[in-house]
């Protein structure tokens, strides 16, 4: 593993505790999160003829905003971090 795949798995770790803030942001309790999989799974066609389209919309796009939000909090972790080893880097050299 290269040194950014390293600095990757810190920064994951290190942000779960914000991981889980924003689960709690979008999803109040387990069962929220339970429903959004299950509506993310279910065919479209399905959730039509069911009458729940619209609900499975919400949901998918919810399950959907949490992982955007989770990737781009750890993307812009790493982007600092970078930013802060190359100033440091190039100050000192």
């Amino acid at each position: 593993m290269n040194a950014d795949g390293l600095i990757h798995l810190m920064l994951l770790l290190l942000s779960l505790p914000l991981f889980r803030r924003l689960f709690r942001l979008f999803f109040p309790d387990e069962d929220d999160f339970r429903a959004a999989l299950k509506f993310s799974l279910t065919p479209d066609l399905i959730s039509l003829l069911r009458g729940r389209f619209l609900k499975d919309k919400w949901e998918e796009t919810l399950l959907l905003f949490f992982v955007i939000s989770c990737l781009a909090v750890t993307y812009g972790e790493w982007l600092l971090v970078n930013r802060l080893a190359h100033w440091l880097l190039n100050g000192l050299g």
